[in-house]
């Protein structure tokens, strides 16, 4: 949970800012065999199982960030990068220990955050905009610049249930990035279109990291990663394996990588 404590305290220079202690992520697991009515009278008594089995995707994660720090979440699929990312954002609420926020936070965890399928781009990007708290004034100046970030063309006007998946990145991670946000938050796992876009947020993400706010990134791509990162967080199996610069970090998982070649996939050398 997002909550204070006497032995957790904030920075008091009111820079955007994470803070988090000892936490952890548990998920319930159930038996295949399982029916939903079971299911569900099990969540109900707080039980995980007959045998209180779960998994743990995150373990003792502990870690502060400020404002500057532009971190790269490296790892496996499945090692607990995208869940750590929902727990900053406050979408998860961790089983164990704590997180303190400072600043707000925008998101790029799913494209679906700021879209309605109903609404035509234009509309979305007022919506997104009004759920990044910002004002009317700030919504008007921005507007055009989030327009030309898109290009989208004529679908600007039109529904977004009629975008592709690509056309619906475009525009999600434009009006994410456009935002006043202090904190900034991205899981590559969603994709972020082709290969011309990946260099448009290439260059956003610089011109953010420029600006002294604080990023977290997940992704594989090494290049990606080092063209705005300037520091790593190397998860596996749920837990800090190193963290240091990128490229100690960088390091540390291509060793890895080393010493089972066949089963771990190195970093992608290409966005």
């Amino acid at each position: 949970m997002v909550t204070k404590a006497p032995d957790l305290h904030l920075p008091a220079s009111g820079r955007p800012s994470i803070i988090a202690d000892g936490v952890g992520v548990q998920f319930r697991q159930w038996p295949v065999e399982a029916s939903v009515r079971e299911q569900l009278a099990r969540y109900l008594m707080g039980r995980t199982g007959p045998n209180g089995s779960g998994y743990a995707a995150l373990r003792d994660v502990s870690l502060r960030l400020a404002a500057g720090d532009r971190v790269a979440l490296i790892g496996p699929n499945g090692a607990g990068k995208t869940t750590l990312l929902r727990v900053l954002a406050g979408a998860y609420t961790p089983t164990s220990g704590r997180v303190l926020i400072e600043g707000r936070v925008a998101t790029m965890l799913n494209i679906g955050l700021y879209i309605d399928a109903h609404e035509t781009g234009l509309e979305n990007i007022e919506t997104g905009c009004l759920m990044l708290e910002m004002t009317p004034s700030e919504i008007a100046a921005a507007m055009p610049r989030i327009v030309a970030f898109a290009d989208l063309g004529d679908f600007i006007h039109r529904p977004v249930r009629t975008y592709s998946s690509g056309m619906m990145v475009r525009l999600a991670f434009a009006i994410a990035s456009e935002g006043n946000a202090d904190i900034l938050l991205i899981d590559e796992g969603i994709g972020l279109g082709d290969k011309s876009f990946k260099a448009k947020v290439r260059r956003r993400l610089q011109e953010l990291g420029a600006q002294s706010r604080l990023m977290v990134v997940a992704s594989h791509s090494a290049d990606l990663l080092r063209s705005f990162c300037n520091k790593g967080i190397f998860l596996r199996q749920g837990e800090i394996a190193f963290s240091g610069s990128l490229e100690e970090t960088i390091a540390a998982y291509d060793q890895w990588v080393t010493e089972d070649p066949e089963n771990r996939k190195p970093l992608k050398s290409a966005p």
